[in-house]
């Protein structure tokens, strides 16, 4: 069964939209979507225990990779910026830059 997720903007004609903004979804879910799709759909083969096993060994992999990569991050943050006005500075500049990169991923989410 193929995982299909409606787009919820749109131009008035139905397709998304013009320009660059459009043409850079079009580009990011023709090459992610496969991706994903392989990723998020369930085996056919798993159900029941093998099932939740799947789901509980994804959820450990991706969290110990968000930790390997966080945390190293965070260890850091200290060190490059020892002073407390560098450092609130750098980090509302990065909490920022994160707002904006995640407006941008909704934006170019197909709902």
């Amino acid at each position: 069964m193929p995982l299909t997720i409606p787009c919820t903007v749109s131009s008035p004609t139905g397709r998304a939209p013009a320009g660059a903004a459009g043409a850079l979804a079009d580009h990011w879910h023709a090459a992610v979507d496969p991706v994903l799709h392989r990723l998020l759909q369930s085996p056919g083969f798993l159900a029941g225990n093998s099932l939740f096993a799947y789901c509980m060994l994804f959820f450990i992999l991706t969290g110990t990779l968000d930790s390997v990569i966080n945390a190293n991050y965070a260890a850091l943050f200290p060190e490059l910026f020892r002073g407390d006005e560098s450092r609130a500075k750098t980090n509302a500049l990065r909490q920022a830059f994160q707002l904006v990169a995640m407006i941008i991923s909704i934006a170019l989410t197909r709902w």
